[in-house]
């Protein structure tokens, strides 16, 4: 059976502190959960949402983390992504809700190939570097 994970790690390019307020799963489960923080100026171990064995929807899920610009404004940082059984349904899309304080940016590499800000409709699994950088 294809292994229909998602592997991820977030790069905090940015001065702020992220704070996990969400984590969810459609399918599949979190076989490592996100981290609780990540630093400014860090980048996290991987962690990973599985499918479970055997089922036949692949792995979906997202999180969220807060941050607080220069100006103390809130911010959240949502991803969302698939490595979908079914062909043609992978997707991801990483968003900032306080652009351009933040920006985002992510490479989804998929059979060894990096995607910018691009996934791949298809291909297993998915390894998911995802990019929060302060506004210049």
């Amino acid at each position: 059976m294809a292994n229909l994970a998602v592997y991820i790690r977030i790069h905090n390019e940015s001065k702020a502190e992220l704070k996990l307020i969400d984590k969810y799963t459609t399918h599949g489960y979190w076989e490592v959960d996100p981290p609780a923080r990540v630093m400014p100026s860090s980048k996290t171990e991987q962690f990973e949402i599985k499918d479970h064995s055997g089922a036949a929807a692949g792995s979906e899920g997202s999180f969220t983390y807060l941050a607080y610009d220069k100006r103390i404004q809130e911010c959240k940082f949502q991803a969302r992504f698939c490595d979908s059984w079914s062909a043609n349904n992978n997707y991801v899309y990483f968003s900032s809700s306080l652009e351009p304080s933040f920006t985002t940016s992510f490479i989804a590499t998929i059979n060894d190939v990096p995607h910018k800000n691009y996934c791949p409709e298809s291909g297993h699994p998915i390894y998911l570097d995802l990019f929060i950088r302060d506004f210049p």
